[in-house]
């Protein structure tokens, strides 16, 4: 995925509330979770700009928080 194709993605949730962009911003959540890396390094690690992925795991967490019944500022 690139920047242009993750900003879509968001803006495709956020303005559309398109179920196939949740499922892929929770799975990005996820992916990054069980990666154990700092935002900086997944950035880095999928040549993404910081801000952008830092906006697309904040959707993908509350997403996943949301279907799990968690909260969505644990960590």
């Amino acid at each position: 995925m690139n920047d242009k194709q993750l900003a879509a993605i968001c803006l495709g949730h956020e303005r559309d509330n398109d179920p196939t962009c949740a499922e892929v911003l929770q799975r990005f959540y996820l992916d990054f979770h069980n990666d154990g890396l700092t935002t900086a390094q997944y950035a880095e690690h999928g040549e993404l700009e910081l801000n952008l992925v830092e906006h697309g795991l904040s959707l993908g967490r509350a997403i996943a928080h949301t279907l799990t019944g968690g909260a969505p500022d644990e960590t």
